[in-house]
Protein backbone atom coordinates (compact mmCIF):
# COMPACT_ATOMS: atom_id res chain seq x y z
CA UNK A 1 0.00 0.00 0.00
CA UNK A 2 1.27 3.16 -1.07
CA UNK A 3 0.40 6.03 1.14
CA UNK A 4 -0.33 9.43 -1.04
CA UNK A 5 1.43 12.34 0.82
CA UNK A 6 1.54 15.91 -0.30
CA UNK A 7 3.71 18.84 1.79
CA UNK A 8 1.38 20.77 3.83
CA UNK A 9 0.38 24.51 2.50
CA UNK A 10 2.77 26.47 3.76
CA UNK A 11 1.57 29.65 5.90
CA UNK A 12 3.53 33.07 6.97
CA UNK A 13 3.74 33.37 10.76
CA UNK A 14 3.68 37.18 12.18
CA UNK A 15 6.66 37.11 14.54
CA UNK A 16 7.96 39.92 15.64
CA UNK A 17 11.42 40.68 16.07
CA UNK A 18 13.38 42.36 19.13
CA UNK A 19 13.72 45.56 17.20
CA UNK A 20 10.05 46.08 16.35
CA UNK A 21 9.58 45.67 20.16
CA UNK A 22 11.68 48.20 20.93
CA UNK A 23 10.70 50.43 18.43
CA UNK A 24 7.10 49.76 20.27
CA UNK A 25 8.36 50.36 23.53
CA UNK A 26 10.20 53.42 22.99
CA UNK A 27 7.19 54.57 21.04
CA UNK A 28 5.13 54.00 24.26
CA UNK A 29 7.64 55.81 26.64
CA UNK A 30 7.82 58.75 24.41
CA UNK A 31 3.82 59.37 24.44
CA UNK A 32 3.72 59.02 28.50
CA UNK A 33 6.68 61.33 28.71
CA UNK A 34 4.89 63.77 26.80
CA UNK A 35 1.83 63.43 28.47
CA UNK A 36 3.72 63.61 31.76
CA UNK A 37 5.33 67.26 30.19
CA UNK A 38 1.97 68.82 28.97
CA UNK A 39 0.66 68.28 32.63
CA UNK A 40 3.54 69.66 34.41
CA UNK A 41 2.95 72.60 32.02
CA UNK A 42 -0.09 72.77 33.29
CA UNK A 43 0.82 72.60 36.83
CA UNK A 44 3.86 75.67 36.21
CA UNK A 45 1.16 77.96 34.52
CA UNK A 46 -1.06 77.74 37.89
CA UNK A 47 1.79 78.38 40.36
CA UNK A 48 2.47 81.71 37.68
CA UNK A 49 -1.32 82.74 38.51
CA UNK A 50 -0.83 82.28 41.84
CA UNK A 51 2.61 83.67 41.98
CA UNK A 52 1.44 87.55 41.61
CA UNK A 53 -1.98 86.90 44.65
CA UNK A 54 -0.28 88.39 48.03
CA UNK A 55 -0.01 86.38 51.14
CA UNK A 56 -1.40 86.75 54.21
CA UNK A 57 1.51 86.43 57.23
CA UNK A 58 0.20 84.68 60.06
CA UNK A 59 0.56 87.18 62.75
CA UNK A 60 -1.69 89.17 60.60
CA UNK A 61 -4.76 86.66 60.40
CA UNK A 62 -7.38 87.39 63.35
CA UNK A 63 -6.18 83.67 64.74
CA UNK A 64 -3.24 81.69 64.02
CA UNK A 65 -4.61 78.21 62.28
CA UNK A 66 -1.27 76.79 63.91
CA UNK A 67 -1.85 77.27 67.21
CA UNK A 68 -3.30 74.75 69.73
CA UNK A 69 -4.72 77.29 71.89
CA UNK A 70 -7.86 78.04 68.85
CA UNK A 71 -8.38 74.16 68.91
CA UNK A 72 -9.00 73.79 72.73
CA UNK A 73 -10.78 76.90 72.78
CA UNK A 74 -13.90 75.57 71.37
CA UNK A 75 -13.40 71.96 73.35
CA UNK A 76 -15.11 73.78 76.63
CA UNK A 77 -18.14 71.81 76.03
CA UNK A 78 -19.05 68.71 75.04
CA UNK A 79 -22.84 67.52 74.09
CA UNK A 80 -23.12 64.69 76.79
CA UNK A 81 -19.63 64.62 77.80
CA UNK A 82 -19.18 67.04 80.29
CA UNK A 83 -16.91 69.49 80.67
CA UNK A 84 -13.81 69.61 79.06
CA UNK A 85 -10.86 71.37 80.78
CA UNK A 86 -8.63 72.82 78.08
CA UNK A 87 -5.90 74.08 80.51
CA UNK A 88 -5.54 70.26 81.69
CA UNK A 89 -5.76 69.67 78.10
CA UNK A 90 -3.18 72.07 77.14
CA UNK A 91 -0.76 70.94 79.80
CA UNK A 92 -0.97 67.23 78.79
CA UNK A 93 0.19 67.86 75.61
CA UNK A 94 2.86 69.67 76.70
CA UNK A 95 4.15 67.06 78.27
CA UNK A 96 3.62 64.78 75.60
CA UNK A 97 6.05 67.01 73.63
CA UNK A 98 8.98 66.98 76.31
CA UNK A 99 8.37 63.11 76.25
CA UNK A 100 10.61 62.94 72.46
CA UNK A 101 13.42 65.23 74.81
CA UNK A 102 16.16 62.88 76.02
CA UNK A 103 18.84 64.53 78.63
CA UNK A 104 22.57 63.10 77.81
CA UNK A 105 24.18 64.62 79.83
CA UNK A 106 25.09 66.82 82.19
CA UNK A 107 28.64 68.50 83.25
CA UNK A 108 30.13 72.16 84.32
CA UNK A 109 31.79 74.92 82.21
CA UNK A 110 33.52 77.86 83.22
CA UNK A 111 32.35 77.39 86.77
CA UNK A 112 27.86 76.77 85.56
CA UNK A 113 26.27 73.97 84.92
CA UNK A 114 25.06 73.23 81.56
CA UNK A 115 23.42 69.86 80.02
CA UNK A 116 23.02 68.18 76.51
CA UNK A 117 19.51 67.75 75.52
CA UNK A 118 19.28 66.01 72.32
CA UNK A 119 22.09 67.15 70.38
CA UNK A 120 22.51 70.59 71.81
CA UNK A 121 24.40 72.09 74.65
CA UNK A 122 22.44 74.24 76.98
CA UNK A 123 22.83 76.75 79.95
CA UNK A 124 20.04 78.02 82.32
CA UNK A 125 17.89 80.24 80.62
CA UNK A 126 18.29 78.87 77.30
CA UNK A 127 15.26 77.73 75.64
CA UNK A 128 15.16 74.04 73.43
CA UNK A 129 11.86 73.29 71.54
CA UNK A 130 9.69 75.80 73.36
CA UNK A 131 11.01 74.45 76.79
CA UNK A 132 12.65 77.33 78.51
CA UNK A 133 15.53 75.86 81.06
CA UNK A 134 15.33 77.15 84.88
CA UNK A 135 17.57 75.14 86.38
CA UNK A 136 19.89 72.07 86.11
CA UNK A 137 20.89 70.61 89.06
CA UNK A 138 23.11 66.98 89.54
CA UNK A 139 21.06 64.75 88.09
CA UNK A 140 18.15 65.92 86.24
CA UNK A 141 16.94 69.59 84.22
CA UNK A 142 13.94 71.59 84.96
CA UNK A 143 12.33 72.68 81.95
CA UNK A 144 9.31 75.55 81.65
CA UNK A 145 6.26 76.05 79.01
CA UNK A 146 3.47 78.02 79.50
CA UNK A 147 4.07 77.84 82.56
CA UNK A 148 4.29 74.03 82.98
CA UNK A 149 6.98 72.54 84.58
CA UNK A 150 9.12 69.47 83.15
CA UNK A 151 11.76 67.65 85.12
CA UNK A 152 14.30 65.73 82.64
CA UNK A 153 15.95 63.08 84.29
CA UNK A 154 19.65 61.20 83.17
CA UNK A 155 19.21 57.83 81.69
CA UNK A 156 21.37 55.01 83.47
Amino acid sequence: MIKKSTPKAASAASFETEDTLIETAIARLTGVKSKIFNGMDEIVKKFYEFSNVPQVKVDELSKNPFEVETFLANLRKKPGAGEIDAKKLWQQQIRYKSEGMQLLSIMQSNGRNCCMIDDKILYEGDSIEGFKVLQIDDSDVKLESDGVQIILKLSE
